[in-house]
């Protein structure tokens, strides 16, 4: 095995001070293997470039995160008795979990095995649609980290903010001290149009709409750009 173990740090520990994904590299590879590996990921529409095993899987890894959530995870490959890729995120059991299923292609490819680069980037990408975060809170992230608030990534669009009595958890921008009545509300678009204008509250004009015909005709009505939203989600534009 050339890629000795994918570890994830919940917490202050000895590679930094944030959470991060760690992935220790046993041996190395020859440069005509690594070649190889680079050409196959890059005709799968993975950016992978470096000298060691450890830069391709680093700069892999930053690719398909940079894909999916549109930010360049901090990477950084360390040499000591063996390489060690250390990938610091906020959202460390998705990064571990992307990590290990491009470790898995990285490790196979090597070994002369026969892999299925494409599927396994498409269930890398549902993944990411299972537990990403919404943009909402990642803009949250960013702003309590900026805040030097501690952030801890529980899963999907769940987000702990601080530690013990202080921690608060949100989703996107409701916090847990919303009741269940103010979440049914504002999920359910039309009711909660219908409620604001009930108490002259500005709201955009807006249509709901059944198929892309339909669509197509109010938006032009409307006039261009135009935001289209589900009916009855919580999130996604």
């Amino acid at each position: 095995m050339r890629i000795a173990r994918v570890k994830a740090f919940r917490g202050p520990n000895r590679h930094t001070r944030r959470l991060c994904v760690t992935i220790e590299i046993a041996r190395e590879t020859s440069p005509q293997v690594l070649s190889r590996v680079i050409e196959v990921l890059e005709e799968a529409g993975v950016s992978a470039k470096g000298c060691t095993l450890g830069e391709v899987l680093s700069s892999a890894f930053s690719c398909v995160w940079e894909m999916h959530l549109h930010t360049k995870p901090s990477v950084r490959v360390e040499r000591r008795e063996r390489e060690l890729v250390v990938v610091e995120v906020d959202y460390v059991r998705l990064a571990e979990q992307v990590m290990r299923e491009l470790a898995l292609v990285v490790e196979a490819l090597c070994s002369g095995r026969a892999v299925d680069v494409h599927e396994v980037l498409r269930r890398v990408s549902r993944r990411f649609e299972r537990e990403a975060p919404s943009v909402t809170t990642r803009a949250l992230v960013r702003e309590a980290r900026l805040m030097g608030i501690p952030v801890l990534h529980l899963g999907g669009d769940i987000v702990q903010l601080g530690y013990a009595k202080r921690a608060r958890k949100i989703m996107g921008a409701i916090i847990d001290e919303v009741s269940s009545v103010a979440m049914s509300i504002v999920s359910d678009k039309e009711n909660l149009m219908r409620l604001l204008e009930d108490t002259a509250f500005p709201v955009p004009r807006s249509y709901i709409v059944r198929d892309f015909d339909e669509a197509l005709r109010r938006a032009e009505r409307l006039g261009f750009p135009v935001t289209v939203k589900p009916l009855r989600e919580r999130r996604g534009a």
